[in-house]
């Protein structure tokens, strides 16, 4: 009965948020999953393709589906091409490519379709969209953790999110990368100077009472939230850290890898410090109880492209972030640590920091983690960043003109 009603519910959702021609839409993509989406501006005579995530196209009214950040920054960057006068195809970044024999004047998004629409529009505009460290280094890190993991538990987990090596970046006129200096600094000489950075929006669109947080928390009581990829975001450290200090608490919020949940389950399940929520939602009142009365994050990850969403959704719930160098971000000494190296030793060093505030020193950090990260991970930084980084592309591409023409 239970899932009939939500059944129930979600149709009439959809029956009163959407037109029937958008839910015509909709059934298109949902039963013959479209790949893409066109939008088509009479007043505009240039065409882009971005190849990133279709969905938000067809579910932009649903507020439940458009929690992620990804999907309204998607929204936004088609927004923004269309105004400055590109009609434009959205097309799955790893869908099989459907536009091949078409010509277009700007190719945005990520590889592998980026690749074959550069090299099928020699001469449009080409920016690649990255958000993460250099893959080579990235693809290091992921083999060096796991491979540490399978040796400690004598298991057998695969890797996972290794990338493909690929000439998407040499390929491109610039490349727009979520991030900061650190991340920047994975990626060889000649192609930083490509590279335009971008600061990220947030998942977490709901607005809390940080004194009132400030005034529940707890200085004990820390967080670990992630997703998939859990040994990447360090989650095997964290949890063996704190099963031997038990004068700590540890809430881990978000769903744990099947095989490496499987070899923590016992512990998890027998731990007194430690709590285990699964997947929450971050836009609820749930998850906002949750962290109510913890005052700091834990994450030492070693594949983000600068400060994951999770760590910002966190500080902005008024959380004191400890985190990996590649996870860091400029203002991490005003409010914050950096983690001196993925390990046990180096979260032991970053919690003896933790421990180490005085009250008034924690009051103090939280209020800056709160205020840093409102102002700085917002729809609005975001469409300013990627705004400037379209006017550099195009203003070196009208200087590139200009110099052919002289020659």
């Amino acid at each position: 009965m239970e899932q009939i009603r939500r059944i129930l519910n979600r149709i009439v959702s959809i029956l009163t948020t959407y037109t029937l021609l958008e839910i015509y839409h909709i059934l298109i993509y949902k039963f013959i999953r479209k790949t893409y989406y066109i939008k088509k501006n009479k007043k505009n005579k240039k065409w882009a393709i971005i190849l990133y995530v279709d969905s938000p196209f067809y579910f932009h009214k649903d507020t439940r589906f458009m929690n992620h950040q990804a999907y309204r920054e998607a929204i936004k960057i088609a927004n923004i091409l269309e105004d400055i006068g590109y009609n434009y195809i959205v097309e799955n970044y790893e869908s099989k490519p459907k536009f091949g024999s078409k010509k277009f004047d700007l190719i945005f998004g990520h590889e592998p379709n980026f690749i074959y629409y550069s090299e099928k529009n020699p001469d449009a505009i080409k920016i690649i969209y990255s958000a993460g460290s250099y893959y080579e280094q990235r693809n290091e890190g992921i083999k060096n953790r796991i491979d540490s993991f399978n040796r400690k538990f004598n298991a057998k987990i695969k890797y996972t999110r290794l990338i493909e090596p690929h000439n998407g970046f040499e390929k491109a006129d610039m490349i727009f990368q979520i991030g900061n200096n650190v991340t920047k600094g994975t990626f060889p000489p000649l192609l930083q100077n490509k590279i335009h950075l971008i600061n990220q929006s947030s998942n977490f669109i709901k607005t809390i009472d940080i004194e009132n947080k400030i005034k529940k928390s707890c200085r004990n009581v820390f967080v670990w939230m992630g997703s998939s990829g859990s040994i990447l975001k360090g989650f095997d450290l964290v949890f063996d850290y704190f099963s031997t200090h038990k004068e700590l608490k540890l809430k881990i919020i978000g769903e744990i890898d099947t095989e490496v949940y499987n070899i923590y389950k016992k512990e998890i399940e027998q731990s007194h410090n430690i709590t285990y929520y699964g997947f929450v939602n971050v836009n609820t009142e749930h998850f906002i109880h949750i962290v109510s009365d913890a005052s700091f994050i834990i994450y030492p990850s070693i594949t983000e492209g600068g400060c994951p969403g999770a760590v910002i959704t966190l500080m902005q719930n008024g959380l004191i972030p400890l985190v990996s160098r590649i996870c860091k971000f400029d203002e991490i000494d005003e409010c914050g640590f950096v983690i001196p190296e993925v390990s046990l030793s180096g979260i032991k060093y970053s919690i003896d920091w933790a421990k180490s505030l005085t009250n008034d020193d924690i009051r103090h950090k939280q209020k800056k983690s709160y205020q840093i990260s409102t102002k700085k991970w917002n729809i609005n930084s975001f469409e300013r960043d990627f705004k400037n980084g379209i006017n550099i592309v195009l203003n070196n591409k009208e200087k590139q003109y200009k110099n052919k023409l002289y020659l």
